[in-house]
């Protein structure tokens, strides 16, 4: 059995090796609720007393900076990406990152080969089936620097504009099933 670590409770410790500004983030969340930018110690301890934050475990990531962040959702068979589709969000500073309050649309832009081979390697060794989406941003070099994989079809797919590319998201998960029937 594999068990996120609880950080609610040594987060904060002096001795904790964690380079600031990060980013912090509950492990129970969803549309970017409980994701904050801290720039000090003192600010996470902050923020980890209060409100929504007390007592919620978390996790602790490297604030990875740029101002275009991506999500390329997918549809796989066995962790090969049959389907996908990429939205780019505009964010408005290097240390901006995507949130609930943040208030940026996404815009459809173009995967690279190399973009989608890197979630695909950790799909393929887990024969994963289904929807799934991955949050990142672009290295100088092209590589992606990966936030996150949700095994869901995420948020931007959902916009009333986006419809199109759900419906292609559902068309690829149905063929992919009737196809295992």
């Amino acid at each position: 059995e594999i068990r996120p670590r609880d950080w609610s409770s040594d987060v904060c410790s002096s001795d904790l090796d964690v380079e600031f500004p990060c980013v912090v983030k509950r492990l129970f969340f969803h549309s970017g609720i409980g994701i904050a930018t801290v720039k000090s110690r003192d600010e996470m301890k902050a923020l980890l007393a209060s409100g929504d934050w007390r007592g919620q475990s978390v996790t602790v990531q490297a604030l990875v900076p740029g101002t275009d962040e991506y999500v390329t959702h997918c549809v796989c068979e066995n962790g090969k990406i049959l389907w996908h589709c990429t939205y780019a969000y505009d964010l408005p500073a290097p240390d901006a990152i995507r949130g609930q309050t943040s208030n940026v649309m996404p815009r459809a832009a173009a995967a690279a080969a190399q973009t989608l081979a890197q979630p695909e390697s950790f799909l393929r060794p887990l024969a994963y089936n289904g929807p799934c989406n991955a949050d990142y941003k672009l290295a100088a070099n092209g590589d992606i620097v990966l936030f996150e994989i949700n095994a869901r079809l995420g948020g931007s797919l959902m916009l009333p504009e986006n419809v199109e590319q759900l419906r292609q998201a559902l068309t690829a998960i149905l063929e992919a099933a009737l196809r295992k029937s």
